[in-house]
């Protein structure tokens, strides 16, 4: 296990100790969810940080040679943080999950 008194330079240490993904309609579609449940070394405590999968189609910054790209834009899958997602904060990392999940509204 990692020692987080070990790293001075760091502020903050947490570990993803649970993952749920899930499908429910936002945006107007039924769309992908992840929800990580964060154990947070210090304090002992578990919150949550939630996305959705998103598709893109992006042209690559890199690599470029002689001022043009050369790579071709392409689609990719992100997961995207979900804006404004409400802070969770309990004593196990299903009780911090169960809490974002009705954050959301997953009944």
């Amino acid at each position: 296990m990692i020692q987080p008194a070990a790293y001075k330079n760091c502020s903050e240490f947490y570990e993803v100790v649970k993952t749920v993904e899930f499908v429910m309609p936002y945006g107007g579609g039924d769309t992908q969810f992840r929800i990580e449940a964060l154990h947070d070394q210090q304090s002992g405590r578990f919150s949550t940080r939630v996305s959705y999968h998103e598709h893109f189609h992006l042209q690559p910054s890199y690599p470029v040679v002689s001022g043009k790209f050369t790579t071709k834009p392409g689609d990719f899958q992100v997961w995207v943080p979900l804006p404004n997602a409400a802070w969770t904060d309990r004593n196990t990392a299903d009780e911090a999950i169960t809490q974002a999940l009705g954050f959301l509204g997953a009944h």
